[in-house]
């Protein structure tokens, strides 16, 4: 999730604000963003602001420290992080898809029902029709629940795959972090430059937008 929808009545003003963004990730915990601040500014060659540099500083200090395991560990951990709450976002975002399409659905074979009988070769299509919309509802289902499962199997060859009660898990942490303005910003999608030199080698299944 970003706030870079535009416009901008510059690229001075673009560059700010997705600074200003990486920094409200800093600041709400979310510490990949100073690796990922790094490489936007050396991307277009900007100057690193001064939150970065300490940031930065502080998270090598973290890294080289040869008598600390541990702190080695949990810096590498933030790519870890990372990824299991994009996992969590693709999950969320794959059961409101299928929320919508239940609703749509709905609508669609309740308008079909409605409609006057046709004839002749029009019934059978009309009827061809209605019982096609019948079984993707039926496929989708009406409640939460029919929705994490199906969820569960349209993304069963993805990185996000899980059972019904991960889909479940990962749809109420997201709804509920969402919620709080600093915890969103852990579900930033970064670009696919940035995302390859994490060593994640394909973009999460995520959509955008």
């Amino acid at each position: 999730m970003s706030r870079l929808d535009g416009p901008y009545c510059s690229i001075e003003e673009l560059h700010e604000t997705q600074l200003n963004d990486f920094e409200a990730m800093f600041r709400s915990g979310v510490a990949v963003a100073i690796p990922a601040a790094l490489h936007y500014c050396a991307e277009y060659e900007l100057g690193a602001p001064a939150w970065l540099v300490k940031a930065s500083a502080e998270l090598l200090c973290i890294t080289l420290q040869s008598n600390s395991p541990k702190k080695r560990g949990r810096a590498a951990g933030l790519v870890t992080r990372y990824c299991q709450d994009m996992k969590d976002f693709a999950r969320w975002d794959e059961v409101c898809v299928i929320r919508e399409q239940q609703k749509n659905y709905r609508k669609q074979v309740k308008e079909l029902r409605a409609l006057p009988k046709a004839k002749g070769e029009l019934l059978d299509k009309q009827k061809k029709l209605i019982s096609e919309q019948e079984e993707v509802l039926v496929r989708l289902g009406h409640t939460f629940d029919d929705a994490f499962e199906c969820a569960s199997k349209s993304l069963k060859k993805t990185k996000a795959s899980g059972g019904w009660d991960t889909i479940r898990r990962s749809y109420k942490e997201v709804e509920r972090n969402l919620k709080n303005p600093a915890q969103a910003k852990r579900y930033h999608v970064f670009s696919t430059q940035f995302l390859h030199k994490l060593g994640i080698k394909a973009p999460l299944e995520v959509r955008q937008g």
